[in-house]
């Protein structure tokens, strides 16, 4: 064997070695690369509403309505809630679909209807992957006494400006 075979042969048993190094480069950083995106996508996340139950109460003579929700914040990263409100479906005298939105109130709280959960107070900061469960009232206002309510509708907005939201029909009356 002469020394340019010799050279050729070590030469191609080289650039073998450097396409398997780079086979195995590739497919590593493939797997890193599927890794970190779906990271990324865990950090985007929503925050999802779950109803539990709802009251329809009155205090003194005032009308409220109190939900027992559970919050859960899906995504790797803290999440935030500054604001919530209510939506009331309703037709008026005219039989035209009518919307109110109502925002939370502070000012009561439905002792009567506080089991094991807590009232959750505006903004809300979840932690990544949990969830908080707790009471929201609102103040139904007087003229809303005459109409025929068709749907509650709960909104949250997350600082990123994300939305969930939660509707029910029926609502129990103390």
């Amino acid at each position: 064997m002469t020394d340019e075979v010799f050279i050729s042969f070590l030469a191609l048993l080289v650039s073998v070695m450097a396409l398997i190094a780079s086979i195995f480069s590739y497919f590593v950083s493939k797997k890193s690369l599927k890794i970190t995106q779906q990271q990324h996508d865990e950090r985007e996340l929503d925050i999802t509403l779950y109803f539990i139950e709802a009251y329809k109460w009155q205090k003194e003579k005032d009308m409220y309505i109190s939900f027992a929700l559970r919050v859960t914040n899906q995504a790797t990263l803290t999440n935030s809630i500054p604001k919530l409100e209510l939506t009331i479906e309703h037709h008026d005298e005219n039989n035209i679909i009518r919307k109110v939105k109502l925002s939370p109130t502070t000012s009561v709280t439905p002792l009567n209807l506080k089991d094991h959960t807590d009232i959750l107070h505006l903004p809300l900061n979840i932690s990544p992957k949990s969830a908080q469960t707790g009471w929201v009232t609102f103040l139904i206002p007087k003229a809303m006494d005459e109409y025929m309510i068709d749907l509650y509708k709960i909104t949250a907005e997350t600082i990123n400006k994300k939305t969930s939201s939660i509707d029910t029909h029926i609502i129990n009356e103390i």
